[in-house]
């Protein structure tokens, strides 16, 4: 089981695999990189996400769950700890600001799971999962 740091879950210490894959997290991602691909997450939250990504110590195991679900049907393999899963977990517990607009918890759990794609920069996965969910917009209008 997984626990966000940041969303009120009890520390259960260190796992050095998790915080070595944070670190490649907010290592690997450049947020213009992340627009090419599509995403439409603003680059304050974006930035957000990849540092809550970093201090995760462990994921929420229903939200890991639903990730590896979404995956396993786009034929996407995804490894333990994996940093994809991390940054689902991650986009699917931010609540929306008080008197925000659009926000990404408003997604669907696809679109969710795509925009944690396009923030990892995995383009393979990426078109599978857009593939594999052909009636789920993931172009928001672009």
């Amino acid at each position: 089981m997984f626990v966000d740091n940041h969303a009120g879950g009890e520390k259960v210490g260190e796992v050095p695999e998790v915080n070595k894959v944070g670190e490649e997290i907010v290592e690997k991602f450049e947020y213009k990189k992340y627009c090419e691909l599509g995403g439409i997450i603003n680059e304050g939250d974006y930035s957000s996400a990849l540092t809550r990504a970093k201090e995760t110590v462990v994921v929420d195991e229903h939200l890991a769950g639903q990730a590896k679900s979404i995956a396993e049907f786009a034929g996407i393999s995804l490894g333990e700890n994996d940093p994809r899963v991390i940054l689902y977990g991650v986009l699917r517990k931010d609540t929306k600001p008080d008197g925000g607009g659009d926000h990404h918890s408003s997604m669907s759990d696809q679109q969710l799971f795509v925009e944690a794609l396009r923030m990892y920069g995995d383009e393979d996965a990426l078109k599978k999962c857009i593939d594999a969910y052909p009636y789920i917009s993931f172009d928001y209008g672009k």
